[in-house]
């Protein structure tokens, strides 16, 4: 089976989600298991959408 791609404004919500679920108490990796995606990808998306908002999507392209 082929990887499911998310698009950056779907990154985006993820990662408020993410922050969300954190503010919570939970560990990264308890974080990342919750969404569905390993922690590598959830590393990954903290460097290149860390501060931006829905609005910002287009600095991926």
């Amino acid at each position: 089976m082929g990887r499911k791609r998310i698009i950056a404004e779907q990154i985006i919500v993820k990662f408020r989600e993410v922050e969300i679920i954190e503010s919570k108490g939970l560990t990264q990796l308890e974080v990342a298991k919750k969404l569905g995606i390993c922690e590598k990808t959830l590393i990954r998306w903290r460097k290149e959408c860390g501060g931006l908002r829905v609005d910002q999507p287009k600095l991926f392209k």
